[in-house]
């Protein structure tokens, strides 16, 4: 009898096994033998870690560098300079002041030609001093003195010296472009072999004007004087211009154009 069951069973088996190959599914290993089901002689199929998921914003309080490395305690990036340089005016770095400075000493060879017969032209030098005492107010004093014909003691000869000292202020339109403002006092005397054209004269005077620097190595200069004088210039025109040839060190050339009397200079301006 027992041997009839288990003929039973082995036909059942052979019958599911038949079924399930003709439908294309073929029995695991191990089906029907008492063998564990799965491939013999290995364990569990291995499984690949987790990917990780990254917001595509960085939620907030993580660090927006996302793994950059942190910035050096102390260290700060370099900027780009202001204003002051390139070729705008500004002197670059280490060639000294910029040519708008108002600290410089200024030395002049002058030539005056008087526009009336009864004076010949006269040479002579100018010095002009300016310092500055804060933003924007600074102060200049000048000095200029000319002979002619061998000075006051020679036959149609005369001396001419002039004397002024005021204060001015500026205002920087752009860091290539002032204008300016002084206002003070001058004094002027003219010793002459005839005494009819000697004469001696103080008086109040306003100068507006500009200092523009097209470039870093050039700077141009314009102004108007008008002065309460009665026998010398009491209108004044001036033009100059300056370029560079050391670090703090300038030539120009000029000239100044009066209702009595035309210059022109040239010299040497030393800046700090």
């Amino acid at each position: 009898m027992k041997k009839h069951l288990c003929n039973k069973i082995l036909a059942a088996l052979l019958v599911t096994t038949g079924l399930a190959a003709a439908q294309g599914y073929p029995p695991p290993p191990g089906f029907g033998t008492g063998m564990p089901m799965g491939t013999p002689g290995m364990g569990p199929a291995p499984t690949l870690p987790a990917v990780p998921q990254y917001p595509a914003y960085p939620a907030p309080g993580m660090d927006m560098t996302m793994g950059a490395p942190a910035a050096t305690p102390g260290f700060q990036p370099m900027a780009a300079p202001m204003g002051g340089g390139g070729m705008m005016g500004g002197a670059p770095a280490g060639i000294g002041p910029s040519l708008l400075t108002y600290n410089y000493l200024e030395g002049q060879y002058r030539y005056n030609n008087p526009k009336g017969n009864d004076l010949d032209g006269s040479s002579g030098i100018g010095l002009a001093l300016s310092a500055q005492l804060f933003q924007p107010l600074y102060i200049k004093g000048s000095f200029d003195w000319s002979s002619a014909g061998g000075g006051s003691t020679s036959k149609n000869g005369y001396d001419f010296s002039s004397i002024s000292m005021g204060a001015g202020l500026y205002m920087p339109v752009t860091s290539n472009f002032h204008f300016t403002g002084e206002v003070g006092g001058t004094y002027a005397k003219l010793d002459a072999s005839k005494d009819a054209l000697s004469f001696s004269d103080g008086a109040v005077y306003v100068r507006p004007g500009v200092r523009f620097t097209p470039i870093d190595i050039l700077e141009l200069q314009a102004g108007v004087t008008v002065n309460s004088a009665d026998t010398f210039d009491s209108k004044i025109i001036d033009v100059a211009a300056y370029m560079r040839v050391f670090s703090q060190l300038d030539v120009g050339l000029g000239a100044d154009f009066g209702n009595e009397s035309t210059s022109i200079k040239g010299g040497v301006r030393f800046r700090w």
